[in-house]
This record gives C-alpha cells, sequence and structure tokens, in this order.
C-alpha cells in the first residue's frame, strides 16, 4: 500500500507539471494508468475532477486512494455477481426493464415543461370542484381577509381609518395601499397560520374570530388593519372560493395527463400504420 501512494505521489506532481505545461500531448494520459479490473481501465486524468487546487498533496493523496480503492472492490463485486447471474435470464429483463424506465421518467419530465393551457373559465372551476368536492376537506382552518399594513410614521392615521371603513369603494384603498400600503390584499384565501405570520405575535386566536369581524394591531413600526370575511374550519368542506387555487392545480395536472397521452397514442398510431408495429390477432 505504500508503493501504491508512493505511485499516486509521483502522478499528482506530474499532473501537477503537466497544468503548468500547456503543450502536453494528447497521448499524455497514456502513462497515467492507476488500475485495471477485468479488461477495464482506470486512468489518472479521470479523477482530476476530483482534485481541488485548495487540497494539499497529502489530502489529494487520501482521494485518490480512496477512490481507487472503492473503484477495484466494486468492479471485483460486480464481475462476482456477474458470474452468478449469467445463468439467470431474468437479469437482463431487469436491466432492460430499468433503463426503459429511466427514458420514460426522463421523457415525461421534459413533458412536464410543455406549456399546456393555463386558461380555466369560472364554468371549468364550477364543475371540476363539483366533482371533486369530497375531495376539498380544509386541512386547516382558512380564513378570507382584506389586509393593510401602514407605517405608524404616516402623518393621516385618521384618513387611513376612513378609507379602511368605506368598504362601498373599495377603489380608493388600493389606490392610496399601491402607494403607501406595507402590505395590502383583499378578499384574500389563505390559512390562519399564514395570516398570523403578518402581525404581531399573539395578535390573531382563531376562538376569537368570525366572519364580518374587523379589527386592528400595532407594532412598533406599523399599524395593521385586518377584516375577516369568511372562515373555513379544518375538517369542513372548503368552499368554491377556498378551493379555487386547488381545482385549478387539478384541471392544470388532468391537462397535462392529457397532453402525454395524446403524444403517446399519436404516436403509436403513426408506427401502427408504417407497419413497424403489428397487433396479431
Amino acid at each position: 500500500m505504500k508503493h501504491f501512494s508512493y505511485f499516486i505521489l509521483i502522478l499528482l506532481s506530474l499532473f501537477a507539471c503537466r497544468k503548468k505545461n500547456t503543450t502536453a500531448t494528447p497521448d499524455a494520459n497514456k502513462s497515467d494508468l492507476i488500475a485495471s479490473a477485468y479488461n477495464e481501465n482506470l486512468y489518472f486524468s479521470e479523477l482530476k475532477p476530483l482534485l481541488a487546487d485548495s487540497l494539499t498533496v497529502a489530502d489529494s493523496t487520501r482521494v485518490v486512494d480512496g477512490y481507487v480503492q472503492e473503484w477495484l472492490r466494486t468492479r471485483v463485486l460486480l464481475h462476482t455477481i456477474s458470474d452468478k447471474a449469467q445463468s439467470s435470464p431474468d437479469i437482463d429483463r431487469l436491466v432492460e426493464d430499468y433503463r426503459n424506465g429511466l427514458l420514460l421518467q426522463k421523457y415525461k419530465k421534459e413533458m412536464a415543461y410543455t406549456p399546456v393551457d393555463t386558461a380555466i373559465a369560472p364554468a371549468q372551476i364550477k364543475a371540476a370542484y363539483d366533482s371533486l368536492q369530497e375531495v376539498f376537506a380544509s386541512p386547516y382552518t382558512m380564513v378570507e381577509a382584506d389586509f393593510l399594513a401602514v407605517s405608524t410614521a404616516w402623518r393621516d392615521m385618521a384618513q387611513v381609518q376612513k378609507l379602511w371603513n368605506d368598504t362601498k369603494n373599495p377603489q380608493n384603498l388600493e389606490a392610496f395601499a399601491q402607494k403607501n400600503a406595507e402590505g395590502f390584499f383583499v378578499k384574500k384565501w389563505l390559512s390562519l397560520d399564514e395570516l398570523a405570520s403578518k402581525l404581531p405575535k399573539g395578535t390573531l386566536r382563531e376562538s376569537s374570530l368570525s366572519p364580518n369581524k374587523s379589527f386592528t394591531a400595532k407594532s412598533k413600526e406599523v399599524n395593521y388593519f385586518i377584516r375577516i370575511n369568511a372562515m373555513q374550519k379544518k375538517g369542513e368542506k372548503m368552499s368554491l372560493e377556498a378551493a379555487t387555487p386547488q381545482v385549478k392545480s387539478v384541471i392544470i395536472q388532468k391537462r397535462k395527463i392529457a397532453a402525454w397521452d395524446a403524444v403517446v397514442n399519436a404516436t403509436y398510431q403513426k408506427e401502427l400504420q408504417a407497419g413497424r408495429i403489428s397487433l396479431n390477432k
């Protein structure tokens, strides 16, 4: 083993010299043979990616030594298993099935990035929701809320309160929020935890919430205005509005599956008509 480590040190030195010598010949790696196993060769040049410039010679030696030992042990095991498995016709079939599975998986991944129509009409959402309604039990308490966050440094908080209370003219609040708010949304469905994360700790308690409830909260830097328009408790059937994002995801996923099936079927029919595949009935 000491002789082997000494051999690695020599190769490391040669490698370092070659990095400096840009005129090295293309056949230089013929002298880099570092290990052989069953007509398969491992060259030192193949290990170069393992050797970072920051490694010391001693560390590089350990890296190379470890890799080579593992490479040899793996070849011994594969050779032993291969010899024992030669009498088993199932091995080739398993290897082929595994390879085919990887190819199909890779192609399906590529297909996943193929654009599909993401425009979904309200009627389509309603139809999908009705057909899958039993699936949409709320996994957590959700609320449809209005939310406004304004810096405590704002000079006219009475104006903000007036805009917030004027639910008949929401466009005025939105125009103000777009220019001056720290955070803002209206009629947005989100989990109670998501809403709580936007407020000072301990502000939001489920037991004190109810639909059509409006309240305020304050931190050192921010004034918060919150209005709960509707609630969906954990385990209850989600309303159409609350379930809409999930329904859309289901519809898009179905479209992707349909696109994949269409590609498979079109290719199948093409090959069948060309006579490259056949059905013997």
